[in-house]
């Protein structure tokens, strides 16, 4: 009896180890179970998490190639302005230089101008003087030539009126 229930009680422990194996066992499937689920809730979170972050990497990616692309448009804007402006600057100084150039050539001319003008009027002048200088000795000469020549007359006449008198004279003394 007491083998019996000596048997009967190990029988009894060893149900009760396998019952307690199985619920060990059980126990372990559950959280095997539960660690594949926290796994793949886990892994579900993680693609979301980065779906949604390489969604806005990808919207953050086409927002900076369209602000590049904005950026680049504003500073060839700003360039072309830049180069238009400077262009307009250096248009206008070579316009001014060739302007400056053409007045520098054209007082050049207008003093070469002058000179000859003055030159001319400077000759006209002289011509005008000499002529009449010229003028005024003929002038000179013509009274010079007139007075000597009404001195010779008088002379002459003076002595015809001599000559007149002197043969009046003899005649009055013939008779």
């Amino acid at each position: 009896k007491k083998k019996d229930d000596k048997k009967k009680k190990d029988s009894k422990n060893s149900t009760k180890k396998k019952d307690d194996k199985k619920k060990k066992d059980d126990k372990k499937k559950k959280d095997s179970k539960n660690s594949t689920k926290k796994k793949d809730d886990k892994k579900k979170k993680d693609d979301k998490k980065n779906s949604k972050n390489n969604t806005k990497n990808k919207d953050d990616k086409t927002k900076g190639k369209k602000n590049a692309t904005d950026k680049k448009k504003k500073d060839d804007k700003a360039k072309n302005k830049k180069n238009s402006t400077d262009k307009k600057k250096k248009d206008e100084k070579s316009k001014n230089n060739t302007k400056k150039k053409d007045d520098k050539t054209k007082s050049k001319k207008n003093a070469t101008d002058k000179k000859k003008k003055d030159e001319k009027s400077k000759n006209n002048t002289k011509k005008k003087d000499d002529k009449t200088k010229g003028k005024k000795n003929a002038t000179d000469k013509k009274k010079k030539d007139d007075k000597a020549k009404n001195k010779k007359n008088a002379t002459d006449k003076k002595k015809k009126d001599e000559k007149s008198k002197n043969n009046t004279k003899k005649k009055d003394n013939k008779t």
